[in-house]
């Protein structure tokens, strides 16, 4: 109760400051976003290049500053990254309230580097400075010797050296769906996603 409370406060607080401006902002952020497709670097984005090699009819757009894939199954799978991206949230609210203890930083790091990793594992978006929000709560989880999830930051290693592969050096040939591009972006995708479970489970 004095969670919900505690976030019902701060939030409205934090909303009150914006109260003449709510409308404009909703619009230019969170309509903007949701007008968004299936970014290409995505999780859903590779999926979509995976089946385009075996006859799934796709088309790579640019539009919101990035390029997109459109295909007969990109709203469905804008819903299902949405659908994860909450339960991600949730389930991290979840085991902070179960598993945190007030003052335990160590603790707190890898629940937030999990639950971080994991939501851009899932976002239908994912920009190459992304990684960099990873590294950041990285090196705060390996900075404690006990902390849960201190092992997965050398997984940001090889996810960092994907990143920089596919953009800028292999960006053009993802573009056109060559099969190493396509190949090194699932791997970067999957590692994270791999990251991200795997630092949950440490922490759970």
């Amino acid at each position: 109760k004095a969670l919900v409370a505690g976030f019902a406060t701060v939030t409205i607080a934090a909303l009150a400051l914006f109260f003449g401006v709510l409308p404009e902002m909703w619009d230019t952020v969170v309509g903007y976003h949701s007008q968004r497709g299936i970014q290409i670097e995505s999780l859903w984005g590779a999926g979509l290049l995976v089946a385009s090699k075996f006859g799934y009819t796709i088309s790579v757009v640019h539009d919101f500053g990035a390029e997109h894939v459109r295909s007969g199954a990109s709203s469905l799978l804008k819903v299902v990254g949405l659908v994860a991206s909450l339960a991600v949230v949730s389930i991290t609210s979840l085991v902070a309230a179960r598993r945190l203890r007030r003052g335990d930083v160590s603790v707190l790091s890898s629940l937030l580097l999990a639950s971080l990793t994991l939501l851009v594992g899932v976002g239908t978006v994912f920009s190459p400075q992304y990684v960099l929000w990873l590294i950041a709560l990285g090196a705060a989880a390996a900075a404690w010797k006990d902390g849960p999830a201190r092992p997965i930051a050398l997984s940001l290693v090889p996810i960092a050296f994907l990143t920089q592969l596919l953009f800028p050096f292999l960006y053009q040939e993802l573009l056109e769906g060559h099969p190493v591009a396509v190949a090194v972006l699932a791997l970067r995708n999957l590692t994270v996603l791999g990251a991200g479970a795997a630092a949950f489970a440490l922490v759970i």
